[in-house]
């Protein structure tokens, strides 16, 4: 068992964060990262654990490659992304951006960081998965589990 599958042993549906789809999709530039989210997406695309994500993924993937002008890269980035297998996007709904704004407002993220802790939350998702050690603030509402490349 890899240290992801190990971290997400009692997890069947979770949240996935932005950040793991940038060390996937752009593994070259981040080589200790790289290996925790390929481990994240086997398990994701084998259905051994299924996931969401928001649409706030959507924007984050896209916009580094449309700042360089790379719509080609952006628009490839975000089929990946939509048609991944296992792997839904949660819209963003009234009761999503009610639930992030109460993380917002009790654990001071970011709109962002709120709106995907609230679509896991209200997509029932066991934890939401990251690299992102601020994120674990949101616990107890949340369970986060970050994906942490010290050995």
């Amino acid at each position: 068992m890899g240290k992801v599958a190990g971290l997400l042993e009692n997890c069947r549906y979770i949240g996935i964060d932005t950040n793991c789809f940038i060390f996937q999709f752009d593994s070259d530039h981040y080589p200790q990262q790289a290996p925790l989210a390929q481990e994240l997406f086997e398990l994701v695309q084998s259905g051994r654990i299924k996931a969401i994500t928001s649409p706030i993924t959507i924007t984050e993937i896209m916009t580094l490659p449309r700042r360089l002008g790379l719509e080609d890269v952006a628009y490839q980035y975000k089929l990946l992304l939509m048609n991944f297998p296992n792997l839904e996007i949660q819209d963003i709904t009234a009761e999503v951006a009610d639930r992030a704004a109460f993380l917002r407002g009790v654990y001071n993220l970011k709109t962002p960081d709120a709106l995907q802790c609230a679509a896991a939350l209200v997509a029932g998702a066991d934890a939401l998965v990251t690299f992102d050690r601020g994120m674990s603030r949101v616990q107890p509402a949340l369970q986060v589990i970050v994906l942490d490349v010290d050995p």
